[in-house]
């Protein structure tokens, strides 16, 4: 595991940490707002958006260099691509020019990076980067954002270690993007696997009611810094939040706080709320350090959890079984 820092480094979405191990591998993740970035040039770091816009310059800015140049880019009918390492300088050299508090902090670059790629743009746009690497699981959480409750498959396919950057087509999910994932993983990674989505029965908790904030108790906030408190911010724990726990968070929809809830403690969160909220959301998690077993079944015990969901959006929560999408990684025989 190599060094953390804080797990946020600007509130509301603009940056995220995550620290993966937490639940699947031991990983550090580094990613932008919950959710791919809309088709837009802009960038919220100012520093991307001239390689999005295309203005002219004496110099190609690098991510212009990289999509031209060393193959990081989508071609026609394309919408999910793999660059396998050895990486080529000009991505560390990227890495330290693009995030240069990242780098100060951990100065090698990342083991893998996600790039969005843009038609209307014609741009590519960096998005997330892991370190220590990925697991088959966590793959199809960072590439496409299917979290770990909503995969099912054998143990030792699960455990394949998967090295490599990414770039996906903006706005491409679900069917069309893991079957071209499947290509790659079967045909550049050799894994005898078959992707398929299955509606399936499963235990998953249930949530009504009407959404309205309560912030945490006097003893709980104490806890915490001012930006883990502030309205339609969700602190996701078991037995208690932690001061700067490193685990992470995120910021975006709902709809992407429940997968992420889900996530934390691997089941998944169902909404039959009438007029879910509108507005968006901060989530940060929270896991004790260092980890033993007894604080890991606490911090992720879902029971407990839940509980304090309720606690800070008035919600109702129960157990039920319902059918849910599951993504299941089949293994392929030899014949076919």
């Amino acid at each position: 595991m190599k060094a953390q820092q804080r797990p946020w480094i600007r509130p509301f979405g603009v940056l995220v940490i995550a620290v993966a191990a937490v639940l699947h591998s031991a990983a550090l993740l580094y990613a932008f707002p919950a959710g791919p970035p809309k088709t837009s040039s802009s960038d919220d770091d100012g520093q991307e958006s001239d390689d999005l816009r295309g203005k002219p310059a004496s110099k190609k800015p690098l991510l212009v260099q990289m999509a031209e140049e060393h193959g990081y880019r989508l071609g026609d009918g394309e919408d999910v691509k793999r660059i396998a390492p050895p990486f080529e300088p000009i991505r560390a050299k990227y890495y330290h020019e693009a995030h240069p508090g990242q780098a100060a902090a951990i100065n090698d670059p990342p083991d893998a990076m996600l790039f969005y790629w843009s038609d209307r743009d014609r741009g590519l746009k960096q998005w997330k980067m892991n370190f220590g690497g990925h697991d088959l699981r966590g793959i199809f959480d960072f590439v496409a954002e299917i979290k770990g409750q909503a995969i099912e498959g054998p143990d030792d396919l699960m455990r394949q270690r998967i090295t490599g950057d990414w770039i996906v087509r903006v706005g491409t999910r679900d069917f069309r993007l893991v079957k071209q994932l499947e290509e790659i993983l079967r045909h550049d990674l050799s894994l005898p696997i078959r992707l398929e989505f299955r509606e399936v029965e499963r235990p998953a908790f249930v949530v009504t009611g009407e959404y309205k904030f309560h912030p945490l108790d006097e003893k709980q906030a104490r806890l915490l810094a001012d930006y883990n408190l502030r309205p339609n911010t969700i602190n996701i724990f078991g037995k208690s939040p932690v001061p700067n726990s490193g685990a992470g968070g995120g910021s975006g929809h709902f709809s992407e706080m429940l997968e992420w809830l889900g996530e934390w403690i691997q089941m998944p969160v169902v909404s039959d709320l009438e007029n879910p909220p509108t507005n968006d959301f901060t989530w940060y998690l929270h896991a004790r350090r260092p980890m033993t077993k007894q604080t890991r079944a606490e911090d992720h015990d879902p029971q407990l959890v839940m509980a304090n969901f309720v606690a800070q959006t008035g919600l109702k929560v129960s157990e039920e079984v319902r059918p849910v999408r599951v993504l299941f990684v089949v293994r392929r025989e030899a014949n076919e």
